[in-house]
């Protein structure tokens, strides 16, 4: 055969063999292979501790299945893994976090979305101090004033402006405390309490007057004083009685009266004191408790019972009345007068010599004078 036609064989036989490889697909791809993704909402989602939260629903494309999260939702919080959608409601405060959700791709590969996540508390509300305002006396310890709160718990506080010299605010409990070192004209204070969720505020009206002439020493509320010109007779609500020397401001005598315990069958009796002249008187469960203002030595325990009582304006006798009679007693206790009749509902008034009582067992619209000693009328 000619040199010429074993070329031409040559040639065409590479020409068929480039064809087939090239209809079998050889050197390349036929079609582009499907694509998966997934993803979340790109704004930072924040919640409150107990509310429900909208569920969060994310964009994908082609079929995806088995979703999981990393690291863990805040406490109340799940994920659907047929669909990855987060639900719940938030158990607990939690501070912002990345949260990474994966899911499988068909094929056994995997794709993934992220979101940002933060779980702050409620705000805290309703913020007192059991009082509107206050006042203090330099030089004098304040009785430690401590604020609630409702809603959510607080994490700090502050007040402004800074409270007068001497007082000092709590930023952990919010608690103003001290002694005052200057006076101070009333202003108002604005305390502040925040937590992650929030704040609230409540005003205080603050002043601080100059020392008193007496501090009478009570660590409770006082509910009554009575005086003279040297003496100071105090009880406070737990029915302490404190007797204090009024020039030298120094304390004479003190003591607790039973008013807050009851008898059996028998309701307490109500707190009550008084001072006049060299007398001064306590009332307890028993009677009436009658000591010395001078020096607080006991003089005598009137042991009765008594509707109310009166101490005489120059502390010469004390009288009671109640639903038997009315009488009347020396300092040293012995009786210098009594009369039978209902005086229970009396109106009493203990001048030096005499007793007045209105509606008494004379009447509802009749005042008994009664001479003391003797009780004529």
């Amino acid at each position: 055969m000619p040199p010429f036609s074993h070329h031409l064989i040559r040639s065409s036989i590479l020409l068929f063999a480039l064809m087939v490889i090239s209809a079998c697909g050889g050197g390349g791809s036929a079609s582009p292979s499907s694509s998966s993704s997934l993803s979340y909402p790109s704004d930072h989602q924040t919640f409150v501790v107990g509310t429900p939260i909208t569920p969060i629903t994310p964009t994908v494309t082609g079929t995806l299945s088995s979703y999981s999260v990393s690291p863990s939702l805040p406490a109340g919080l799940s994920l659907d893994a047929s669909n990855g959608i987060i639900a719940g409601t938030p158990q607990a405060v939690t501070p912002t976090a990345t949260y990474t959700v994966t899911a499988m791709v068909s094929g056994g590969t995997t794709t993934s979305g992220a979101l940002s996540i933060t779980v702050n508390d409620i705000a805290p509300s309703q913020v007192s101090y059991g009082a509107p305002s206050f006042s203090f006396s330099t030089t004098v310890a304040s009785t430690k004033l401590t604020p609630s709160a409702k809603g959510g718990a607080v994490v700090s506080w502050s007040i402004n402006p800074a409270l007068p010299a001497g007082l000092t605010f709590s930023t952990t409990d919010g608690s103003i405390a001290g002694t005052p070192t200057a006076t101070a004209a009333s202003a108002t204070y604005v305390v502040t309490a925040q937590n992650t969720g929030g704040q609230a505020t409540v005003s205080l009206t603050i002043a601080v007057d100059g020392s008193p002439l007496i501090d009478l020493g009570h660590q409770n509320a006082i509910t009554m004083v009575r005086e003279t010109s040297t003496r100071v007779l105090s009880l406070d609500v737990l029915w302490h009685w404190i007797l204090w020397d009024y020039t030298g401001a120094s304390v004479i005598a003190s003591g607790a009266s039973d008013c807050g315990t009851s008898a059996r069958g028998q309701p307490p009796c109500p707190p009550s004191i008084d001072v006049a002249g060299p007398t001064a008187v306590i009332l307890t469960r028993e009677g009436l408790e009658v000591r010395a203002a001078s020096d607080g030595h006991l003089l005598s325990n009137i042991a009765t019972a008594v509707a109310w009582w009166k101490l005489a304006t120059d502390g010469s006798y004390i009288a009671a009345g109640s639903k038997t009679g009315l009488s009347a007693w020396s300092p040293s206790g012995q009786l210098l007068l009594t009369r039978p009749g209902d005086y229970s509902q009396g109106v009493g008034f203990a001048a030096p010599s005499e007793i007045l009582v209105g509606a008494g067992a004379a009447g509802q619209n009749v005042v008994e004078t009664i001479a003391v000693p003797g009780g004529a009328a």
